[in-house]
């Protein structure tokens, strides 16, 4: 008899319980197969770099970390050339209960394809070519997000991960408008030679929501790898980015990528997501430990502290 009560009384506590866990999960805005969903599946980041930048990654990793979900796993996959085994030590030891950390040696691709000889520019070598093999090297996911070794977070990655890509390939920020490109001529550019329709849709490749199943479905390595040697594009793999997914991207806020000399022409922006050090605005060329030289850069060199990359970054900008 007794033994029936405490039976009961059991199924009445998990009951309880279970309404509980689902009305919080309501009230939370998940459903509880959507929740359980993002439980088990990580939040994939993806990096492209070469062993400069490489000494720049656990920053923002630091970033990332600092506003996590303690809930979820996040997946950090960085796609390298030669990475040094003092960066690569550097960036392992950011690994946590939550925060996975993988780095591919992508050598043999970058020989195979003559990715050394392609176009590059005076502050982007050919390491922002790496991007183009993310979809097939990551074959065991289906999205992930792309970022790059100069931003910082403000928010957690998680969010811009879970954005409804609606089937699209990327989610992408649109170039915020500024006198070089409202012009005629980069206008005349982003028509004639990108093939975009509206120029003002022109988009920064720097932050990426990638839907991987679509874009392996429709051979983006081999078409974006054979456009990249074939055209003269100004801005590298952003414009070829930009002539292959013009009609096939979902708009993200530009909170979630907000270029740094954006914030000096216009002070006025609140609550920006993610930091993205553009352009010759870099903390480590441009400002100095315990001097905030320009927006956020205080917040980079308070990133850099907890890392082990920040003694040899302070040495390298003193050999500058």
């Amino acid at each position: 008899m007794l033994e029936h009560i405490l039976f009961r009384l059991k199924q009445k506590i998990k009951k309880i319980l279970f309404v509980f866990v689902f009305t919080t999960f309501c009230i939370l805005g998940y459903t509880s197969t959507e929740y359980i969903f993002k439980l088990k599946h990580p939040v994939v980041i993806a990096f492209s770099v070469d062993n400069n930048y490489a000494l720049f990654i656990p920053i923002t990793i630091k970033s990332i970390e600092k506003h996590s979900n303690p809930n979820r796993i996040y997946k950090i996959v960085i796609l390298g050339n030669k990475i040094s085994h003092k960066n690569t030590q550097a960036i392992l030891a950011l690994q946590s209960k939550n925060i996975k950390i993988d780095i591919i040696d992508i050598h043999n691709d970058v020989v195979r394809e003559k990715i050394n000889s392609f176009r590059t520019l005076l502050h982007i070598n050919t390491a922002t070519y790496y991007r183009f093999f993310i979809p097939e090297i990551l074959k065991n996911y289906q999205k992930a997000v792309y970022l790059e070794a100069d931003q910082i977070l403000l928010d957690d990655v998680a969010k811009l991960f879970d954005t409804d890509l609606k089937d699209k390939s990327l989610g992408v920020v649109p170039q915020p408008q500024y006198p070089g490109n409202m012009s005629q001529a980069w206008k005349n550019y982003c028509r004639q030679k990108i093939h975009l329709k509206k120029p003002e849709n022109y988009f920064n490749a720097g932050v990426l929501v990638m839907n991987l199943e679509k874009l392996r479905n429709n051979h983006f390595q081999e078409q974006a790898l054979k456009l990249a040697k074939k055209e003269n594009f100004t801005f590298l793999d952003q414009d070829v980015l930009n002539s292959m997914f013009s009609e096939d991207v979902v708009y993200i806020s530009d909170s979630w990528n907000t270029e740094i000399f954006i914030l000096l022409q216009k002070p006025q922006l609140r609550s920006p997501k993610l930091i993205h050090f553009t352009a010759n605005y870099k903390p480590w060329n441009k400002s100095k430990p315990h001097q905030n030289s320009f927006p956020y850069s205080d917040l980079f060199w308070e990133y850099a502290r907890q890392t082990d990359s920040y003694t040899e970054i302070v040495n390298l900008m003193s050999q500058k």
